[in-house]
């Protein structure tokens, strides 16, 4: 978000988020231009690209769902739908 909105567009964000510390957003800007972190986002979006499935579970991953739909499971019994 901060590298395409602000960096990519060369655009500073202090006024968004006013916490940022110049230092701070010089020493972030340096190591997202640099050619080591360009050839690593290169590299991740072609393997990206190769993925057939990608996952849409969020940042709760599997584990997180699956306690999240045994809850859902257990509401719809109390309701007295059928699970398939």
């Amino acid at each position: 978000m901060l590298n395409r909105d602000y960096v990519q567009k060369g655009r500073t964000p202090f006024k968004d988020y006013n916490f940022i510390l110049h230092d701070v957003w010089e020493d972030f800007v340096t190591n997202i231009l640099s050619d080591d972190a360009k050839a690593k986002s290169e590299k991740f979006n072609e393997l990206t690209k190769r993925s057939e499935l990608a996952h849409h579970l969020g940042m709760l991953g599997y584990a997180g769902k699956a306690e999240q739909w045994w809850w859902e499971e257990r509401e719809q019994l109390r309701l007295g739908s059928q699970i398939h």
